[in-house]
């Protein structure tokens, strides 16, 4: 990894591998040509294909739980160029949820439901690979309307999602949807 590689990497913290792997894609998936390098790690959206994104995360996989919530998460990554990372610091996975809400219903998810709620309020029941395929929806929605989205902590919620019965994976689960329903980004 080079300089150029964690310039959006947040400073005065230790680098975490997945951190570094969201680095290094951002940095690389906005590059000319980077076509081969965005298709393969694309393809790591699926368990059938994801051997092709294999090499480009594996470097980066520091346990063997890891694989699957870093294979998706760096699928997620390349593949929406239109939805930004999210320069603010306390930005986090559900609120842009809930600016994609804004933008396309024209205010706050005040309990209302519709496709962005409830998609949004499904998420922690979901394991893993379906949740991935649903975040994936939401961050196409962002990029279709060009909503930055924080990949390093997309990455972190992959990562933590577990099976959703330890308390931390409920709380993982939750917090993107307390993001969603909160009006602030104060963490």
């Amino acid at each position: 990894m080079t300089a150029q590689d964690i310039v959006a990497v947040p400073q005065g913290k230790p680098v975490e591998p997945s951190a570094a792997l969201v680095a290094v894609i951002l940095a690389r998936r906005d590059a000319a040509g980077s076509g081969g390098f965005r298709s393969d790690v694309r393809r790591g959206i699926h368990a059938h294909s994801e051997q092709w994104a294999l090499p480009h995360v594996a470097p980066y996989i520091t346990a063997p739980s890891e694989r699957t919530a870093l294979l998706r998460a760096a699928a997620i990554t390349v593949e929406h160029l239109r939805a930004k990372q999210d320069t603010d610091p306390r930005a986090r996975l559900g609120h842009a949820f809930r600016d994609l809400h804004r933008q396309r219903h024209s205010g706050d998810p005040n309990g209302e439901m519709n496709s962005i709620s409830r998609r949004v309020m499904i998420l922690p029941m979901l394991p893993l690979e379906e949740a991935a395929q649903s975040i994936d929806t939401l961050v196409a929605f962002c990029a279709a309307e060009r909503i930055p989205v924080n990949y390093y902590d997309l990455t972190r919620v992959l990562l933590h999602w577990g099976k959703g019965l330890s308390p931390s994976s409920k709380a993982v689960r939750q917090a993107v949807i307390t993001d969603f329903y909160t009006a602030t980004r104060e963490q």
